[in-house]
């Protein structure tokens, strides 16, 4: 079962992409919560918010 959270570097294999463009993505307001020294980020609002900028179909 997936978990609705992805970490930073599952988020890279998500999306198939390094973890300097996410850094650039959250500067440019991708959803995401510090929990504790790590960052989470919930798959619905990542998808909903890439597809909101355009940056996927």
């Amino acid at each position: 079962m997936e978990t609705p959270y992805l970490t930073k570097r599952e988020l890279c294999e998500y999306l198939k992409v390094s973890r300097w463009v996410i850094e650039r993505l959250m500067r440019e307001g991708l959803p995401h919560f510090p929990l504790g020294r790590r960052v989470l980020f919930k798959r619905e609002d990542v998808d909903s918010w890439l597809k909101k900028k355009k940056l996927v179909k």
